[in-house]
């Protein structure tokens, strides 16, 4: 029962800080988005048999964020465009440099885990802030769709499930549970085309793409601590983990989802 409810506060404290952020928009949301992406940054750097350690750890942090608040300036049109090479190039060549001098094991495994680190979790975050700098309403979206998905997959698992879904990375999973968050992510983006009077079509297909990413997401994750033999990605969220176990399905979700968004706008399909 404590561990329940200790789960509930901090998931409830964490929804609420990620949710009021987005919802200011504008700066606000590219700090806080900046700063969960700095802790994922941190987390994903120090997983456990990480040949990732030392000073390129802290510089890769350094130059993820720094990369990650050129670009909100860029996106808030404080920085001019021309930045926008700049900013992509010169970090990736910094850690190469580092990567020289630091006279380490596996040289293409820590520059490799510096890059990947920034695109796995830099890069959805910057997009959802950069959604909530637009519209909120297409920011709160695909975290919806995500949690309604991940939400109502776990009550499914807990009442139906009985076949697994993919055994050899998450035994938990079912077919049951997985079809039960669909179908209600699906009825989620129903609910969101009604409230916002945009096309039905679009929010169905979306909802059905972004929660199948989700999973995507969730399982990506499962795969890399199986692989490291960690039960959390880290401790910072009690009765959760870490950020990255928080918000796996969302890393996936946000940059399909912006995909899907931007297609539609591009298509007039959809007013963004």
């Amino acid at each position: 029962m404590k561990e329940i409810l200790t789960r509930s506060i901090t998931g409830a404290v964490f929804v609420a800080v990620i949710l009021g952020s987005l919802w200011l928009g504008n700066w606000v949301s590219f700090l806080v988005m900046g700063l969960v992406g700095i802790l994922g940054l941190h987390e994903f750097y120090t997983l456990k048999k990480n040949p990732l350690s030392g000073p390129t750890r802290w510089l890769s942090i350094l130059v993820g964020a720094s990369s990650f608040f050129v670009y909100t300036g860029i996106a808030l049109g404080m920085i001019d465009v021309f930045f926008i090479p700049h900013a992509a190039l010169i970090p990736v060549l910094l850690i190469f440099i580092a990567e020289i001098y630091r006279n380490k094991e596996h040289p293409l495994e820590n520059t490799s885990l510096s890059s990947i680190g920034w695109i796995y979790i830099m890069m959805p975050l910057f997009l959802l802030a950069f959604l909530a700098s637009k519209d909120d309403l297409y920011a709160f979206s695909p975290l919806i769709i995500t949690w309604t998905n991940d939400t109502f997959a776990y009550l499914g698992g807990r009442l139906l499930g009985k076949k697994s879904l993919f055994p050899r990375i998450s035994p938990k999973k079912t077919w049951e549970g997985t079809l039960v968050g669909i179908s209600f992510a699906i009825l989620a983006g129903l609910i969101i085309s009604l409230i916002s009077e945009t096309s039905l079509i679009f929010w169905i297909i979306t909802a059905f793409l972004v929660s199948l990413a989700s999973i995507l997401g969730d399982l990506f994750e499962s795969l890399f601590k199986r692989s490291l033999q960690i039960k959390d990605s880290g401790n910072l969220l009690p009765g959760h983990g870490g950020i990255l176990d928080r918000l796996d399905a969302t890393f996936f979700a946000v940059p399909l989802f912006y995909l899907l968004l931007t297609t539609a706008k591009h298509f007039n399909w959809i007013d963004f």
